[in-house]
């Protein structure tokens, strides 16, 4: 079971583990990511426990490769940018960005 805590924490729910994720962001264009593994072993250098968390590893780097392949190809003057999808679909983002724009010091309010 996959699930997320909006805006920015991600949980992924096995039978042995649970993996969790919090992404936040760590300037334009930059992600932070905190990530652990949580289980019934309690020693972090059984065997099982570190194939695990090697799996973890591996298809976060994946991830990470394909989404920076993504953002650096959306990052041209090139990319059609699309418009936001209407209230009823993104307007809790809207609302979100817009109260983060206004925690960070944004001296401009856009209007969609």
């Amino acid at each position: 079971m996959l699930y997320n805590l909006f805006p920015s924490f991600v949980v992924a729910v096995a039978a042995n583990y649970t993996l969790h994720l919090c992404l936040r962001p760590a300037g334009a264009g930059k992600v932070a990511i905190r990530w652990g593994v949580a289980g019934f072993k309690t020693d972090p250098a059984d065997p099982e426990v570190v194939r695990y968390v090697d799996l973890c590893k591996a298809f976060n780097d994946e991830d990470r490769q394909k989404l920076e392949t993504l953002q650096l190809a959306q990052n041209t003057r090139y990319f059609p940018h699309g418009p936001l999808a209407p209230e009823d679909l993104e307007g809790t983002i809207w609302d979100f960005l817009m109260f983060m724009a206004g925690r960070l010091g944004a001296e401009e309010r856009v209007v969609a």
